[in-house]
């Protein structure tokens, strides 16, 4: 018997279901923890799935994205300090308009608002929309229906005025900056980056849903109503916005409160040639770390966003390189803050201030100069590191790299600190321009540990852990 169109749309529809129930039914959670899905761009269950990439194209791909991060933050940290300087912090010679979404890695699927449509009598439904997820802000928002400019998105634009439990943010709630109070009826934001690239709107609050069962109410959320000069979203884009879980108190983290604890924990996968299908964000109890192998840093910072730890120095191969102290400080210029070290999730690889990227390449130079091995320096390379080696047969005498913070260490793993395949290697650290940050400690070099942000208590804690699929 011969298949019809209706048969194939049968089965079509039934897959998406079952598609959107794995990735819904995705939440486990205690009465004061919570543990969501974290789904990175470019693995199958992501929106943004790249299709089957080469290795090379792969690790390409990672390179550009944290380029792109890299001036997200770069022009999020200017903007915030009054400067609309449209150099490209990293040299590249590319935009230098910052696109929110190229440079993230990790999304998340929520529902929001509250819906009626008849069929289903009393019980509400939401809208759901991939989010990114970004350690790095505060603020959570999605586009509106009914904005008067927006970039483009394959979901419909969320519908606020249907929606039952949305409502806009009185100007006496706490969370209303009084300047922001719009002729004394609703909270507005305002949201400008580098380059004249901004997003406005309506703070409301509204009800999200994680999984298919953890309702949080009242969330505080952006409704996006004008979004200007965002260059590259097309119709095919599946992000609707942000999900921030920065320092703020607009942050998801925040807006938890108890079921949030002020912490969360994560543990990543190294992304090399098959990228995984998901990890775990962990929020309040659900946060755990243990073992003898836990280290405790300082986490400070008063940006909404950025998470800043006390670096000092850095060593190759255990030869402390003594930067100069005060060389990863926040430095104050002109009243602006500058400088600085910070972990940030959304970057791939580490990043460091060129004058200090320099020095870390040059001691790794001389290591491998020193160990009298047959190897070919690399001069142009299609993966786009600076420092790349052709690898003999059997070679594994890579350096190790530490991170000398003030209360501990962080030993990067040889394969953490370079990218390694049977016939190249490359010191997998990239330079910024820009010193708005003296360094940015990006996830790759974090992979393989479990990483947790005690907020409330200014800390961070590290282990190393075997980061399988789904931890």
């Amino acid at each position: 018997m011969a298949e019809t169109g209706t048969d194939h749309a049968v089965v079509f529809l039934f897959l998406l279901s079952i598609t959107l129930f794995l990735l819904l039914n995705s939440v486990i959670a205690g009465p004061n923890g919570l543990t969501m899905k974290l789904i990175h761009r470019d693995s199958l269950e992501s929106p943004l799935y790249p299709g089957n990439l080469t290795q090379q194209e792969r690790i390409r791909r990672l390179v550009e994205q944290s380029k792109a991060r890299i001036r997200y933050l770069t022009a999020t940290k200017m903007a915030a300090a009054g400067y609309n300087n449209q150099t490209d912090p990293i040299g590249t010679n590319g935009a230098s308009l910052p696109n929110v979404f190229e440079g993230q890695f990790y999304m998340a699927l929520v529902g929001i608002g509250s819906f009626y449509d008849g069929s289903r009598g009393n019980t509400p439904y939401y809208n759901y929309y991939y989010l990114i997820v970004d350690t790095a802000s505060e603020l959570i928002w999605t586009q509106c229906e009914g904005c008067s400019s927006c970039f483009r998105q394959s979901k419909p634009y969320f519908p606020y005025k249907k929606s039952t439990s949305y409502h806009p943010l009185p100007c006496n709630h706490p969370l209303c900056e009084p300047e922001k109070c719009l002729f004394g009826l609703a909270c507005i934001y305002d949201k400008t980056y580098s380059g004249g690239l901004t997003s406005k709107g309506i703070l409301a609050t509204e009800k999200f849903t994680v999984g298919l069962t953890e309702i949080f109410r009242d969330v505080v959320f952006g409704c996006g109503l004008n979004q200007t000069n965002f260059p590259h979203e097309g119709a095919d884009n599946k992000i609707a916005g942000v999900l921030g879980i920065g320092r703020g108190p607009k942050s998801f983290l925040t807006q938890l409160g108890h079921r949030g604890g002020g912490r969360f924990s994560y543990c990543l996968q190294n992304a090399t040639e098959d990228i995984v299908s998901h990890t775990y964000l962990s929020f309040g109890e659900d946060a755990k770390i243990g073992g003898p192998e836990v280290q405790t840093i300082a986490l400070y910072g008063t940006s909404p966003g950025d998470y800043y730890l006390n670096l000092q120095d850095i060593s190759v191969s255990d030869r402390r390189i003594l930067f100069p102290e005060f060389t990863f400080s926040v430095k104050t210029q002109r009243g602006q803050e500058r400088g600085g070290c910070i972990i940030d999730t959304g970057t791939q690889w580490t990043t460091f201030y060129r004058p200090i990227y320099e020095t870390v390449k040059d001691y790794v130079a001389r290591y491998f100069v020193e160990i009298s091995e047959p190897m070919g320096l690399m001069g142009d390379n299609d993966f786009g590191f600076d420092l790349c080696y052709q690898r003999q047969m059997g070679f594994d005498k890579f350096p190790s790299i530490m991170f000398h913070f003030a209360e501990a260490d962080f030993v990067v793993d040889p394969h953490a600190a370079f990218y390694i395949t049977d016939t190249v290697f490359c010191l997998a650290f990239l330079p910024i321009e820009n010193e708005v940050f003296d360094a940015v400690i990006g996830s790759w070099q974090t992979t393989n540990h479990r990483i947790l942000f005690d907020v409330k208590n200014s800390k961070l804690s590290f282990a190393k852990e075997d980061c399988v699929s789904g931890s």
